[in-house]
C-alpha cells in the first residue's frame, strides 16, 4: 500500500496510507519526495533512499545526495568525490 512521510517535531518518518502502522520511525532530518521509486532520506547527517514501501534500499552513507533523475541515475558524494548511482545504489559513473 502507499506510504506517507509523516512529520514529529524536526524529524520525519512513514506509514503506512492505509493502516496508519509506522514503516519508518520518526528519527530522520530529512524523507524526500519520490522519483524512480526511490526517496531520499537523511539521518545522523548521511544520505541514502528508501524504496516506495519504506524499505532501505540504499543504505544511508553520502554527505551528499540528489533525487533520482528520468535516466534512472542520482548525483552522490561520499569522501568527498562526487559520481553518480543507479537505483540499486551500484555505480553509474562519474
Amino acid at each position: 500500500g502507499a506510504i506517507m512521510v509523516v512529520k514529529k517535531g524536526n524529524l520525519f518518518g512513514l506509514m503506512s496510507a492505509a493502516t496508519g502502522a509506522t514503516v519508518q520511525q520518526t528519527s530522520y532530518t530529512l524523507i524526500d519526495g519520490l522519483s524512480q521509486n526511490r526517496a531520499k532520506m537523511c539521518i545522523n547527517g548521511k544520505y541514502g533512499y528508501f524504496d516506495e514501501k519504506g524499505k532501505t534500499v540504499i543504505a544511508a552513507q553520502y554527505t551528499y545526495a540528489g533525487n533520482f533523475s528520468s535516466d534512472g541515475k542520482a548525483s552522490v558524494e561520499k569522501d568527498d568525490n562526487g559520481y553518480y548511482i543507479y537505483t540499486n545504489g551500484s555505480y553509474a559513473g562519474k
